[in-house]
């Protein structure tokens, strides 16, 4: 027992910690030299005072409240009290025996955690006031946890979200953009101090639309290692100009008078499906006696027969084919995974038979007697190539002319 008391003794003389224990009438009766020294009073100075007059006056209300809402046994309470050489941040801790009317007092030095916290709590809030205040969009990427945190003005203008929103890549992008920016991740953890990356990417809208968005990321925090955790991008919408580029590209691939695809566009089809070793048919066909129709009622009523054919081609077309005029009145069908010649014939016959009952109601080509003939190609088995196959389908379309016309080879 005397060594148990020993040991107290010892933890109480020797704890950094502040320690005081006060009577029922809440006068001081002992301290330890942690309480006395962080007071800058010796035992005698220090006792009977209350424990009120080591707390400063703003935070006893503070204390009483703590300790009375705890059922006056236990309570721990953040206060400032009042060293010797100035007021200090203490979590303050009161044990409280009822049997005797005595309370114990422990008080932890919690200035630096204090002073930390709040500086980087105003930190935080000049970042919020500045980011809040940008009139573009910025996003804080976090790039382990693949989150997305928009901050400026700006954001609820392109995004229709408030700043500070968080989302998940998944969230935020198109899902056709998710490799792009699991690529660019890789780039982004490898960025130097000042360097930058662009990325275009499609960010969702509050309405479920998609924003083509400049994002331009810089390092802006990393882990021991180096690595970059954090990058700080700007963002900016590019939506109209991609739509009038993508509008100028598409307007570039087609034909002017029809409306189809022209032979850049078709070729670059054809390519990238050879590429892929895809099978596709070919379907290379001109309008017969064209030339009289031209002869006899003029370029405009031909133009107008060219765009009828146009027309109908495009409303046989399935989701993936493509119809191409190449120049005056030929014109080309792209039909991915048409692998078999006999199913392919049987396209091309009803094709043609559409554009018989088309050119029937065409008053001046009826006349004429203006009908079709058709070429037929096959990948991989006619050509390996654009050209080739493009080829071997328009001598196929002159073998059905020199059979008479009006039929399919």
């Amino acid at each position: 027992m005397a060594s148990d008391r020993n040991d107290r003794e010892r933890f109480f003389l020797d704890s950094p910690y502040l320690m005081a224990l006060f009577d029922e009438e809440g006068r001081l009766v002992d301290a330890n030299p942690a309480w006395l020294g962080a007071m800058s009073l010796t035992f005698e100075e220090a006792r009977g005072r209350g424990l009120d007059v080591f707390v400063a006056a703003e935070d006893r209300l503070l204390l009483e409240r703590a300790f009375r809402n705890s059922g006056g046994t236990r309570a721990t309470v953040e206060l400032r009290l009042r060293g010797g050489d100035g007021p200090f941040w203490g979590e303050c801790t009161l044990f409280h025996d009822v049997a005797t009317g005595k309370t114990f007092v422990t008080v932890v030095d919690i200035s630096a955690r204090i002073t930390e916290d709040r500086a980087l709590a105003a930190a935080e809030a000049f970042l919020e006031r500045l980011y809040g205040a940008l009139p573009q969009v910025s996003l804080m990427i976090f790039l382990r946890e693949g989150r997305f945190v928009l901050l400026g003005r700006g954001a609820s203008g392109l995004l229709g979200q408030g700043w500070g929103s968080s989302f998940s890549v998944e969230e935020l992008l198109h899902d056709e953009d998710l490799p792009l920016m699991e690529s660019a991740r890789e780039r982004l953890r490898r960025l130097g101090d000042g360097e930058t990356c662009d990325i275009v990417l499609r960010l969702r809208h509050h309405d479920g639309t998609y924003r083509a968005v400049l994002v331009r990321a810089t390092p802006f925090r990393r882990d021991e290692g180096g690595e970059v955790l954090q990058v700080l991008a700007s963002a900016v919408d590019i939506t109209d100009q991609k739509r009038r580029e993508e509008h100028a590209l598409d307007q570039a691939c087609r034909d002017e008078l029809t409306g189809l695809r022209n032979r850049r566009a078709l070729v670059a089809a054809l390519e990238k499906a050879v590429a892929a070793g895809e099978p596709f048919a070919l379907l290379y066909l001109d309008l017969d006696r064209f030339k009289e129709v031209n002869d006899t009622f003029g370029h405009a009523k031909g133009d107008a027969l060219l765009c009828l054919v146009g027309r109908t081609l495009a409303s046989s077309l399935r989701r993936g084919d493509v119809a191409a005029r190449l120049g005056g009145d030929e014109f080309v069908l792209f039909l991915p995974g048409r692998a078999g010649r006999e199913e392919a014939f049987d396209v091309a016959s009803r094709l043609r038979a559409a554009l018989a009952t088309a050119l029937r109601q065409d008053g001046g080509s009826a006349g004429i007697g203006c009908s079709c003939s058709v070429g037929v190609g096959l990948f991989p088995d006619d050509g390996i190539d654009a050209e080739e196959l493009l080829a071997f389908a328009d001598e196929a379309l002159y073998r059905a002319k020199a059979a008479g016309r009006n039929c399919v080879r």
